[in-house]
């Protein structure tokens, strides 16, 4: 069962960096990017499920298909970091226009100093 587990999870690693390198081929877009993430939200959960399958001992083939699925692993967790700094680099810019749009709407909201103003601490 191991040697068909292992298979599987190789398949469906494989499956990831194809659509991620698709994904990032074709747009930039958010709703692509948002649907490549679905995608392989869902391949993940798959994976972690196959995992649990995959006991030793090891043949001599399952070690190689081991090896194979530790070196996909790294490229695939390569491309996953560059799409979550692609999307934190995304937020910052989202957050600074935010911030640039509300000062251009109301410049006067941050001012601190209260000089030449009297202030009446009667009630």
């Amino acid at each position: 069962m191991s040697n068909a587990a292992l298979q599987t999870y190789i398949t469906k690693t494989e499956e990831m960096l194809d659509r991620i390198s698709e994904a990032e081929a074709h747009s930039k877009d958010n709703e692509s990017r948002d649907h490549v993430i679905e995608i392989i939200s869902n391949k993940i959960v798959e994976r972690e499920d196959l995992l649990e399958k995959i006991k030793g001992p090891y043949s001599d083939k399952e070690a190689q298909l081991g090896r194979k699925a530790v070196e996909l692993d790294k490229q695939l967790q390569s491309k996953l970091a560059l799409i979550t700094t692609a999307i934190r680099a995304d937020m910052r810019i989202a957050k600074k226009q935010q911030r640039t749009h509300s000062q251009y709407a109301n410049p006067y909201n941050q001012v601190a100093s209260a000089d030449g103003m009297y202030l009446d601490s009667r009630k």
